[in-house]
């Protein structure tokens, strides 16, 4: 190989490189613009939740199968007030939130369904990692957890770019607060909540 191959070699490679990094940088601004509403009206701690998008509107339709292969869509679920909880098997902030909300929620009385909308997201199609986590949380804490089999498209319509986000919907199918933190998300569920005797 003759060195201007060399040169004009590398000189290519800068060039797709470079390409590659536009493209993801174009990428994250088009996300970034899509995810986050002008509307600064709601508050919240994380400036990325202070806009977001679905605050005060209907929430997107779904329809998703658990690890025991039965369908859960939004309008059967809606029966109930919801908390989503969006997590990824490979999330490890995931667990110590997971874990502190089922502590601070199991012995409650309280007209909410715990949904985990979970995604694979280094392999989507990768079944048993799916199913080994859903098992792991359904044991771990009881079943006081509902566990989806969510994907990307689901993901991307509830605006979600944090991992874990809380997202508690009323039975109007309404999103009423979104949170990346169960400390927060409890402080505005728990005033609904009835201490069990």
């Amino acid at each position: 190989m003759t060195l201007t191959s060399i040169v004009v070699f590398l000189f290519l490679i800068c060039i797709a490189g470079t390409f590659y990094l536009a493209k993801i940088l174009f990428f994250q601004l088009k996300n970034s613009q899509n995810h986050l509403s002008k509307d600064d009206s709601h508050s919240n701690d994380n400036p990325q939740l202070s806009k977001y998008a679905l605050l005060g509107k209907k929430a997107p339709y779904f329809k998703l199968q658990s690890c025991q292969g039965k369908q859960y869509d939004l309008d059967h679920l809606s029966k109930n007030n919801l908390l989503l909880i969006f997590v990824d098997t490979t999330c490890p902030y995931c667990y110590p939130h997971l874990e502190s909300l089922y502590l601070n929620t199991k012995n409650l009385k309280i007209n909410i369904k715990f949904v985990l909308m979970v995604i694979n997201a280094k392999d989507a199609q990768d079944e048993k990692a799916y199913r080994q986590y859903s098992d792991y949380i359904y044991q771990l804490y009881r079943g006081h957890f509902l566990v989806l089999q969510a994907d990307e498209h689901v993901f991307h319509r509830f605006k979600v770019r944090l991992l874990p986000t809380y997202m508690y919907i009323n039975t109007a199918q309404i999103v009423e607060h979104v949170s990346d933190t169960s400390e927060d998300i409890l402080s505005k569920i728990l005033p609904l909540a009835d201490q069990a005797t």
